[in-house]
């Protein structure tokens, strides 16, 4: 049977608006915003007030932000599209924006190549709302990381971030270059018996950091995956399958131009998801003979507010190699 709650999502989303959107004149500001979206693609106000602006300044984030989207949640031909995070919660709920039409266009008016846009007729709810969601919330999580990523290379004075390729970049990427397509193309078998599978290994992210230590400095490239706890064990250790073959045949470096970098999963999961995660990938690498590429995998448990610290996330002891539970920077 239907709960309020879960209807609450249904009939907001009945209520598009087709009202003529009001002129926006688009501002040096509001055209970084809209590039930054583009490559995000799922942003929320907090996260441009991260990038663009100080905290006090959410506010006006907010009023920038509501205008480019036509004011209105599920509004067409504008700037960005609005529409809420789903929650069970009565009141005000978290705004989610990312390109629309005029968007897109007004990039494509710049010179940007543009070849994706949301189909909003993709969330339509059942019983189950957050299930229609998920991939949004995946999304967001990694916005938030990739924003942490870059405030932490602008703060720090040892650190700088110098590349930034994301899935929806790095999948473009390969679909145009055919060897390419065939480095990230591992053949696996998931389980004793099954047939070979094709698989095809894209992180949610790909970042690039250089620590000015002396006159060349050292790189230091994070192949990052997103983790929200919601993949059983027989899908999680596929994943990890391929991407240990894709380090072990030489794929990794036919991508990405090195064979530097860890694996690392940062999962919204507690503490005994990611050991549970550990102790999965120990397993396998174990049974394809790849024990020693345990110190390339990283896993970490998103504390609290873990997007406000960036330093913390970097720098500090969060992270635990596949081979033990001994804590260790990611960046280090």
């Amino acid at each position: 049977m239907n709960t309020p709650a879960l209807l609450l999502p249904q009939q907001t989303l009945q209520k598009r608006q087709s009202k003529k959107p009001a002129e926006v004149v688009i501002s040096k500001r509001a055209q970084e915003i809209l590039e930054a979206i583009h490559t995000y693609r799922f942003v929320t106000a907090w996260d441009i007030t991260r990038l663009f602006y100080s905290p006090t300044s959410i506010n006006h984030v907010r009023e920038l932000l509501a205008l480019l989207s036509g004011k209105n949640d599920y509004q067409d031909r504008t700037y960005l599209y609005r529409f809420p995070l789903p929650t069970t919660r009565i009141g005000n709920t978290e705004k989610i924006y990312t390109l629309g039409s005029r968007g897109r266009a007004y990039l494509q008016s710049c010179g940007m190549d543009i070849d994706w846009y949301f189909r909003p007729y993709k969330f339509q709810f059942t019983d189950d709302v957050m299930t229609y969601y998920q991939p949004c919330l995946h999304a967001l999580t990694l916005t938030r990381f990739l924003v942490a990523s870059q405030v932490f290379g602008k703060k720090s004075q040892e650190w700088e971030l110098t590349s930034i390729r994301t899935e929806y970049a790095l999948k473009k990427e390969i679909a145009e270059e055919p060897a390419k397509k065939q480095a990230v193309t591992i053949a696996i078998k998931p389980d004793k018996g099954s047939e070979e599978e094709q698989v095809t290994v894209i992180p949610d992210a790909w970042l690039q950091f250089h620590h000015h230590t002396n006159k060349k400095g050292s790189w230091h490239p994070v192949f990052l995956e997103i983790d929200r706890g919601t993949e059983q064990q027989k899908h999680f250790k596929k994943n990890v399958r391929a991407r240990a073959l894709f380090l072990a045949n030489g794929g990794y470096k036919k991508l990405f131009g090195t064979n530097k970098g860890v694996i690392a999963y940062a999962t919204t999961g507690n503490q005994t998801r990611m050991n549970t995660m550990r102790i999965w990938t120990q397993q396998v690498l174990t049974e394809l003979d790849l024990k020693k590429l345990s110190s390339r995998f990283l896993f970490c448990s998103l504390t609290p507010s873990w997007e406000q610290d960036e330093k913390s996330l970097f720098l500090a002891p969060m992270w635990s190699r596949a081979s033990d539970k001994h804590p260790v920077p990611l960046l280090a």
